[in-house]
């Protein structure tokens, strides 16, 4: 499996290997493989979607954003006013409020 691969890999993750067989029935022999480094982490049809998540985390909102990470195109999108903002709407402000009141350690 791994010669057929045009990247070198030194590991395979158990469950990438384990979905295998069944994603080259499935796939005709053609498979799609996702790699981190150097480890092969993920298989899948080449026709199936292969979505990635990205995650914002600002100081006064929080998105995240559902991407298919074949064509970029974007599949879903959240964004939430970040619950912290209830103690201040910069990052200095709840340090301060943090500093000043014991009880903020809690929340």
């Amino acid at each position: 499996m791994l010669r057929a691969l045009a990247v070198p890999v030194a590991r395979v993750d158990v469950s990438a290997a384990r979905q295998l067989p069944r994603l080259l029935r499935d796939g005709q022999w053609s498979v799609r493989a996702r790699l981190r480094g150097l480890e092969l982490i993920r298989l899948c049809r080449r026709r199936q979607p292969d979505p990635g998540l990205a995650v914002d985390l600002g100081t006064t909102n929080v998105a995240a954003f559902l991407i298919d990470l074949e064509s970029g195109v974007r599949l879903a999108s959240l964004g939430i006013e970040n619950p912290q903002v209830a103690w201040g709407a910069d990052l200095i402000s709840r340090i301060n409020y943090a500093a000043k009141n014991p009880e903020a350690e809690k929340n």
